[in-house]
């Protein structure tokens, strides 16, 4: 895979990170996100920090990308947020097809063809991670590609009416590349060679008409259909992920699911919350890490066990989440790969970016 310089160093300062087992899931108790009938009075933040493990972070030796954030930051509601469990029932569509999702059959990484990314035909210089050729979807095609999944402006239970405020309510949140102008809200190429082969810019925080706090997603998709649909791939032989990032707010890790999982979970998406860091810091999780946010009231009740590692067997994407007050916030995602890779394909990577 083709390597630029600058995009090694970072690398090479964590060729010996151990992956901790930071367990980021008991955060996520602490977090509240919107569902579909947005009942809630407010949404709270993220947490601002999580219990750092002996020898799961590294720190890189410049500061995001060498911006500041210098917008004021408003006081956040204190009222809690108060989800309807009334909203979540299940239709018999939504039943069935969370009683298929149970069954899926995950793939024995020991017997198992690997593929790389440029094999299935991408070129993705910032995600290190191999496929199981045989949970490869037939006929998908790789994508892989670094974009805004949704914003409070486009997510899928955005804009709905609001009893308490008698209106619709959205955001207007966005994301401002570090360079380059974005089409289809994909990472310009000029961001993506400023920032040494990493997504990198400024996350603009606005409320808007809001009763929560507003909020962004960053994230990829793993494959399409012909159509342009993305479509679920087996990833559970991963063992899970691995992440170096540097936030000016504290993200979580979100595991997008597809449309129909997605909306029969009242959007609450399986995740893992990470500290914000003015510096490279990296994180590791195993699937079993990954839960569904404490808020959740619906009726998919086996999904609130081993929820990650259910989801890494039909996973469609993967999301850094940013949800907290107004303002800027700048960000950068320096590395992302799949667990199984952590600390052995470095050396790999910085031959081949030489």
């Amino acid at each position: 895979m083709k390597r630029r310089a600058c995009r090694a160093c970072g690398i090479a300062a964590l060729a010996f990170a151990a992956c901790s087992g930071d367990n980021g899931a008991n955060a996520l108790n602490d977090v509240r996100e919107p569902v579909a009938d947005l009942s809630s009075s407010s949404v709270t933040e993220p947490l601002s920090s999580l219990a750092e493990s002996s020898g799961s972070v590294e720190r890189s030796s410049s500061s995001l990308f060498g911006l500041s954030s210098s917008a004021p930051v408003p006081e956040s509601s204190s009222a809690e947020a108060e989800l309807s469990s009334s909203s979540a029932a299940l239709s018999n569509s939504s039943a069935e097809l969370l009683s298929s999702s149970s069954t899926v059959l995950s793939s024995s990484s020991e017997s198992c063809v690997m593929k790389s990314w440029e094999q299935l035909g991408g070129d993705y210089p910032y995600i290190e991670a191999r496929i199981c050729e045989s949970s490869w979807p037939d006929g998908a095609i790789a994508d892989g590609k670094w974009r805004v999944m949704y914003t409070d402006s486009s997510c899928p239970y955005c804009g709905v009416f609001d009893e308490r405020v008698g209106a619709v309510t959205a955001g207007n949140s966005s994301v401002t590349w570090l360079e380059g102008v974005s089409e289809k809200d994909e990472v310009p190429t000029s961001t993506i060679e400023a920032c040494g082969g990493s997504p990198c810019g400024t996350a603009v925080l606005d409320q808007g008409t809001l009763t929560y706090n507003p909020f962004v997603s960053i994230g990829f998709t793993f494959a399409r259909d012909e159509s342009g649909k993305p479509v679920p791939v087996d990833v559970s032989d991963w063992g899970g992920v691995c992440v170096d990032y540097a936030f000016d707010a504290a993200p979580s890790l979100e595991l997008d699911l597809g449309d129909s999982l997605n909306s029969v979970l009242g959007y609450a998406y399986p995740a893992v919350s990470l500290s914000k860091s003015s510096y490279g810091t990296r994180k590791c999780f195993t699937w079993d890490q990954f839960k569904v946010p404490s808020w959740y009231r619906g009726e998919a009740k086996d999904w609130l066990e081993n929820t990650g590692v259910k989801a890494s067997k039909q996973l469609v994407g993967v999301m850094f989440k940013i949800q907290t007050k107004p303002g800027e916030y700048n960000f950068r995602i320096n590395d992302f790969s799949s667990h199984d890779r952590s600390g052995f394909d470095v050396f790999s990577v910085l031959i081949a970016a030489f």
